[in-house]
């Protein structure tokens, strides 16, 4: 009987934690449009998405940036009310895809407390993942354990950190919500693997590294190294650099234009440590106790700006350098882009050009990889930013008129060169494209095609086809004043 009396006792304590979290878990109502970027100068139709979250410190609420983006309108409920609440982004991270929501009316904590950040996070841990899985408006609380935590592809941003991977259930909806470990905060739950018992969250070293960095009322960004690197197992590969046998690192093919190692480190140099940690050949250092993760790690835990410290091998002999951490393009087509920035274009007489970027080639659909120009996504794939092209700028359609006939037909062309000139980036194209005083302009496309064009009353033209269009500018506002 004493035994049945302390259980009931152990269970009631139990449920009461559970009723607790569940309390400081939210359901969010999306509401969002899109930009649109078949037609750049206007937007998608409105649409509408749900996903979950979980109040923090400050009369907070933290979610995924993928269930926030591109916001209009923003509601949130607790699991045992009703009643919705109006919600604002306070900060977003796309990188990470994180967010943390401010609740205008202070009424919607009450009853509820703010949940806390675990102190850490390993293989085995025994998790509870909560949310509000589409299909229904009750929560639903799933239980797994952590399997793996590597650096693996973020969805949202097509960036690759640290993710940590779970057998717990975490469906569409689940997005945004806790998963919890001792009551506390270990991850949030971000994505699944199609058609496999696989889930992903973002992991506690990820989550505290945006805490830190929004502290100061701004988000700032995940920095990175900045180097295009290859292992470095061959052992004829280290004899030809005089690598000593007792060394390991990774031998450095390339660096990020502009990036954290620009003007630091040079192609043909060895990275041996990182921070005071050697680097293997496979490319991994240790972390913790036993754990090996990819080397660029150590970067993406830091904040920009700080420093990093790295020991090279270059022509024979051991340097020690310090790189200043920034925010790196690996991808010369960048997918985050297209949740910051409207998209850019320029018309002229009826031509309409773009730079290609992810949100470009997302306009074929979700099967975009297989149908859009192959010519640009191979860009998207290798095109890496050099000083002499920071952008790829694309002929993306015509709107037919008789200024531009025989042109109908165009479109998807990369842009070479206007007027012998190369191309460095979309303001650079558009400052010549305005400029030019001669009779013809002459367009020259990577695939040699050409394109000749009149320059006399451009202005003229210009606006009898935005006008027939329906279209307010030749210009997209990032370029107007040049």
């Amino acid at each position: 009987m004493k035994k049945l009396l302390i259980l009931i006792i152990l269970l009631s304590v139990t449920n009461l934690f559970a009723i607790g979290e569940r309390k400081s878990v939210v359901k969010i109502y999306t509401t969002y449009q899109k930009h649109s970027y078949v037609r750049p100068w206007s937007m998608q139709a409105v649409s509408s998405r749900t996903g979950s979250g979980c109040i923090i410190s400050e009369n907070r609420v933290m979610t995924n940036a993928h269930v926030v983006s591109d916001a209009t309108f923003i509601e949130v409920r607790k699991a045992d009310s009703p009643k919705k609440y109006i919600a604002k982004v306070k900060f977003i991270a796309h990188d990470c895809d994180l967010a943390v929501l401010d609740v205008e009316e202070k009424e919607f904590f009450k009853g509820s407390a703010p949940l806390g950040f675990g102190n850490s996070l390993t293989i085995s841990d025994n998790i509870k993942a909560y949310g509000f899985p589409r299909g229904g408006n009750k929560i639903t609380a799933t239980t797994g354990i952590i399997s793996r935590i590597e650096k693996r592809l973020y969805a949202h941003s097509r960036r690759y950190y640290l993710l940590a991977q779970t057998d717990a259930a975490i469906n569409p909806g689940n997005s945004g919500g806790p998963i919890l470990k001792d009551d506390l905060i270990v991850g949030i739950a971000v994505q699944t693997q199609s058609g496999q018992n696989i889930s992903y969250m973002v992991p506690l070293p990820i989550i505290k590294r945006f805490m830190v960095d929004i502290s100061d009322g701004k988000y700032d960004g995940i920095p990175d190294i900045g180097v295009y690197y290859q292992k470095l197992r061959n052992p004829t590969m280290r004899e030809s650099y005089n690598l000593p046998k007792k060394e390991t690192g990774v031998f450095v093919n390339d660096i990020v234009y502009k990036g954290s190692a620009d003007g630091v480190l040079i192609p043909g140099d060895i990275i041996l440590e990182i921070d005071g940690k050697q680097i293997a050949d496979d490319g991994t250092t240790v972390l913790g106790e036993d754990d090996r993760f990819n080397f660029g790690i150590m970067a993406n835990f830091k904040q920009l700006g700080e420093k990093l410290k790295v020991k090279i091998w270059r022509n024979g002999s051991e340097i020690l350098k310090e790189i200043s951490l920034k925010k790196s393009h690996y991808l010369l087509l960048d997918k985050e882009e297209m949740y910051l920035f409207r998209p850019d274009y320029y018309i002229y007489r009826g031509l309409v050009f773009v730079p290609a970027s992810y949100g470009f080639l997302s306009s074929w659909g979700k099967r975009w990889e297989r149908i859009a120009p192959t010519h640009i996504t191979n860009f998207y794939y290798s095109g890496r930013a050099s000083k002499e092209k920071e952008q790829v700028i694309v002929l993306a359609q015509t709107l037919p008129h008789t200024s531009n006939k025989g042109y109908h037909h165009f479109k998807n062309m990369v842009v070479e060169s206007v007027d012998g000139k190369k191309i460095r980036n979309f303001k650079d194209f558009a400052e010549i494209m305005d400029k030019c005083n001669s009779k013809y302009i002459r367009i020259m496309f990577d695939n040699k095609i050409q394109l000749i064009l009149e320059t006399n009353k451009a202005k003229t033209v210009n606006r009898e086809i935005l006008d027939l269009y329906k279209i307010k500018s030749d210009r997209s506002k990032s370029l107007e004043g040049e």
